[in-house]
């Protein structure tokens, strides 16, 4: 009752009822195992079998017709239902393929329809063909190797139409809507319609800002009036000369020439 030792007493008194606790713990682990494995499930009672007319008793015996007035009424009843799970029976195995070939036909059914060919997405991807330049949107553009021309010698123009809009265009460039002529006051001294073929028929996109560029050369002679390009015998005079770059319907540039 009085514990002696190097520790406190509440500490033997502590480890005491820890000692008596575990030991009750387990005594009543084992009793109620003991307990259930007392109760193992046992089989239901038969059914109380019904008396029969000679005092015996018989667990599967079935009452007499006299007896039980209402067994044909109970038996007629039973018979649709008997044949009805009967039927149920038979007609499962059909349901049960119908269910199988469904569940066949579903990954077809679920298969993903194939794509539509590349060319066909890039056909239908593919913009809008732009629509012509209008001559207001463009801007023309001519230089030459100096302004200083020796009288007689050739002059390398170089060309450009610039597009100003906002949209990209289709430039149609041909001899039959652009001129390039070369004038001293009123006298015409020089065209490209006296020999179109100096102007190459050009098709091109333009995008917003960007310019269209060519070149076209004179010869520094006078040329004839009419599609021959032939000149004439005369050479043009020392003087001030304007070669004119022009697209029908926009703005006309000129280029001064000093013939010396």
């Amino acid at each position: 009752m009085r514990p002696v030792g190097p520790e406190s007493q509440e500490t033997y008194w502590v480890r005491r009822a820890l000692v008596v606790g575990a030991m009750l713990a387990l005594l009543i682990i084992v009793l109620v195992f003991l307990v259930n494995l007392g109760k193992s499930p046992g089989q239901a009672a038969p059914p109380a079998a019904s008396p029969s007319p000679s005092g015996g008793s018989s667990p599967l015996a079935s009452p007499s017709p006299s007896s039980s007035p209402s067994a044909p009424a109970t038996s007629a009843a039973a018979t649709p239902t008997a044949s009805a799970s009967s039927t149920s029976r038979k007609s499962s195995p059909s349901a049960s393929s119908a269910q199988k070939q469904t569940a066949k036909s579903q990954p077809n059914k679920a298969k993903p329809k194939p794509s539509a060919p590349a060319s066909a997405k890039s056909t239908a991807s593919e913009p809008a063909a732009p629509a012509a330049c209008m001559p207001t949107n463009l801007k023309a553009g001519i230089k030459g190797d100096g302004h200083q021309v020796r009288i007689g010698a050739a002059v390398d123009f170089r060309l450009t139409l610039t597009n100003r809009s906002d949209q990209s265009c289709l430039l149609d460039l041909n001899a039959d809507n652009y001129e390039l002529k070369v004038y001293s006051g009123t006298d015409r001294i020089w065209s490209t319609d006296d020999c179109t073929r100096l102007v190459t028929d050009r098709k091109q996109t333009l995008e917003p800002g960007e310019a269209a560029a060519w070149k076209i050369s004179w010869n520094g002679k006078r040329s004839r009036h009419g599609k021959s390009c032939q000149t004439g015998p005369e050479i043009p005079r020392a003087g001030y000369y304007y070669a004119t770059s022009q697209l029908n319907g926009a703005k006309p540039v000129q280029y001064l020439l000093i013939l010396k």
